[in-house]
């Protein structure tokens, strides 16, 4: 019986690795996917887009989003094998339809993007963001679908009350300067949450189900 523990503790602790490392691979393929345009773009800029204010400060939240998303992973590598399964497996998911969409659907924020004239350094980490970056990787977002699935995650983890809380309004708090630095328009979020639900729940489903099995 300890044997067969064993080996099953060696092969979910090898499961997650390659989770973890294939998601990371499939980040390596988002400048090639999101600079090559193969057909017509779209503009999905509303009304409400003129609305939202252009916050520069915020692009230091903004950019925390890859490394508040892999502090958490790792936590749970170390303390819920199972539910960290389901979160680099939704974010793989979610990170290939996106890929599949932006390929075929791509779309162009340019229009939303100010004219940036200010030297603070908060204007010039935007502005260096606005070079890197491609102007056709807007919907889904995916700073969005992968804050969603964080959301989800955490739900379903046996953090204390207070710090779901506080992981969750984080992870909103990105989501929301995908907009206020002018990265998004309105509409790629909604896109990202639904993209990030479906994935979360398509995930959970596999993992949980077969770790019944096993």
């Amino acid at each position: 019986m300890k044997e067969n523990n064993k080996l099953l503790y060696i092969k979910n602790n090898y499961i997650s690795l390659l989770l973890i490392a294939f998601y990371i691979l499939t980040l390596s393929f988002y400048k090639t996917i999101t600079t090559n345009v193969f057909f017509e773009t779209a503009n999905l800029e509303i009304g409400f887009d003129k609305l939202i204010p252009f916050v520069p400060i915020l692009i230091l939240v903004y950019h925390t989003y890859f490394f508040f998303l892999m502090i958490i992973g790792i936590y749970l590598y170390f303390k819920d094998r199972k539910i960290c399964n389901t979160l680099y497996l939704s974010l793989i998911i979610a990170q290939l339809i996106a890929y599949i969409i932006f390929i075929f659907y791509p779309t162009d924020i340019s229009s939303i993007r100010p004219i940036i004239k200010d030297n603070d350094i908060f204007s010039y980490l935007t502005k260096l963001t606005y070079e890197i970056d491609t102007i056709y990787a807007g919907m889904p977002s995916l700073h969005t679908s992968s804050m969603t699935i964080i959301i989800l995650t955490t739900c379903y983890t046996n953090f204390k009350k207070i710090n779901k809380c506080i992981i969750s309004l984080y992870a909103l708090l990105i989501i929301s300067t995908t907009v206020l630095v002018k990265q998004h328009v309105f509409l790629d979020i909604p896109g990202g949450i639904i993209l990030g639900i479906i994935c979360f729940y398509i995930s959970k489903a596999y993992i949980y189900n077969k770790k019944k099995q096993n």
